[in-house]
Parts: C-alpha cells; structure tokens; sequence
C-alpha cells in the first residue's frame, strides 16, 4: 500500500545547478534576457538561475570530465587546475552561486584539483563578509567591463563586486578566454559615500600589488586598468575597512568542526 509523505514533514529548500561543461565559456552565460532573444547556449551558470533573483544556489562542477578544450595543459586529462578555480568563481560572478559542491573522486580527481579546491575555499572564508553581506548593501557597487584589449577578450571577461560595507568591497574578474590575456578597463558605479577616499584597488591571494582607481563623472563613480592572463582569474580588495573573514576564519571553522565531532561522540 502507498503511502502520501507526512503532513508535518520538513524539508529544506535549497537548490543546487549542475553544470558538467568543461570549457569556461560553458559557465560564462549570464542569463540575460537579451541574450536569450539572441539564442543562448544552454548549460551556463547564469542561464540556470535566471528568474530566480535572491534565490539560495548551490553550484556544483565537473572537475572530474574530460577538459577537451586543455589538451596541452590536461592534468590526468582533466581541467587544469587554473581553470577549474576559474570555473569556480564563474559561477559566483554571474550567478552569485558562493556555495560549491565538488565532488573528489579518488584517481578521477587529481591532487592538482583537490589543492585548487582547498584555496578557493580559504578565499571565500576571507571574503565571506563581503560575499555574504547584508541585502541591499551587498550589491551596493555595480562592476562593469568598458574596454578590452585586444578587442577578442572583451565577451569573454565577467566580473562582480560585493560590498561588506561603505569601507570595503571585493572584486572579482574572469577571464573566460583561455588562450589570450586581456588588458582591460573597468568601471566602478556606487552610492551613498561608497569608498570614499580611496584611491586604488589591491590584487589578493596569487599576487600582491595595487592598481590606481581613477575618479570618472562625479564622487562616486570610478575607473581601473590591470592585466589578466588567459582562463586567469583576479581578486581584488578596495577599502580599508574590510573584517577579512575575521568571523568565518579557517581557524574558528576547524574549531566549530572539533566541537561537532566531540560532541557527537559524547565529550
């Protein structure tokens, strides 16, 4: 006999997106509708949330397919590690998915790729203030790509900014092209006394310098010129009053897990 699930039962509505592809211009869509009425690929990450505006989203990665596109640069004759990171932050950049689900498959993923998997982490647990802010402050400035040279980058770079607060906002640049590096020129939009007083933009985590922001058509309106290699992906940080994960550091996470695990076994 059938029986109908319980009335009281609980459940949690948390979606996840599957996209498999393994080429960064699979997860590069952003799910516009322009680009729909124009005939989009499907399979991008953005195409797979649009509609669903503040939707909680789980991105999960093939690091396990074939990376047909990365012949020469195959590890084990899987996406390079490069590139899965790429592959990663596409989909928080054009669909705001920071939470991943990476599956490591003994031989099928490569210590490369499990070490690629294990950074990005720790980068998100030092821009989680950021990534995780408050609705409506989060979104607060509006990255935009205005030039690239040479000109073939320029549909391939995505990026995305996130602010903490007034004081502090992450950025984070793309480059799906991975066969061409991208000089390229970005523009800063934000409101309400945003960054004010700052004047430059500081690479994080695999290189540490700063670019100058340039103030374009009024106080709070900027402008910046830097560099990215092919299937390359940049962080930056901009402000001063950025809490660097303070709250969600590796540290108190490894402890928070150390309770878990002893209070599971009864100590």
């Amino acid at each position: 006999m059938e029986r109908g699930q319980p009335a009281l039962q609980l459940s949690l509505d948390l979606v996840m997106q599957e996209n498999y592809g393994t080429s960064l211009a699979a997860h590069a869509g952003t799910g516009d509708w322009e680009s729909a009425l124009l005939g989009r690929t499907l399979g991008h990450d953005g195409d797979f949330v649009h509609g669903m505006f503040q939707e909680p989203v789980i991105n999960c990665d093939g690091n396990f397919n074939q990376g047909n596109e990365f012949p020469h640069f195959a590890t084990n004759g899987t996406i390079p590690p490069a590139a899965f990171r790429s592959m990663l932050w596409l989909g928080a950049v054009t669909a705001n998915m920071v939470n991943q689900l990476v599956f490591v498959l003994g031989p099928e993923t490569p210590f490369e790729l499990q070490s690629v998997v294990s950074a990005w982490a720790a980068e998100i647990l030092e821009l989680a203030p950021s990534l995780y802010g408050e609705f409506g402050l989060v979104d607060a400035m509006l990255a935009t790509v205005v030039s690239a040279e040479p000109a073939v980058t320029l549909r391939s770079l995505r990026v995305r900014a996130w602010s903490e607060n007034a004081g502090c906002v992450h950025l984070v640049a793309v480059n799906a092209n991975t066969s061409t590096p991208s000089r390229f020129v970005l523009a800063l939009a934000g409101s309400g006394g945003a960054l004010a007083g700052v004047s430059e933009a500081q690479r994080l985590f695999e290189a540490r310098y700063t670019v100058p922001l340039v103030p374009s058509n009024g106080s709070a309106t900027w402008r910046m010129t830097d560099w990215i290699g092919p299937g390359q992906t940049n962080v930056y940080r901009l402000g001063t009053n950025c809490s660097e994960g303070t709250a969600f550091s590796a540290a108190s996470l490894q402890s928070d897990v150390a309770t878990a695990t002893a209070r599971g076994a009864g100590v």
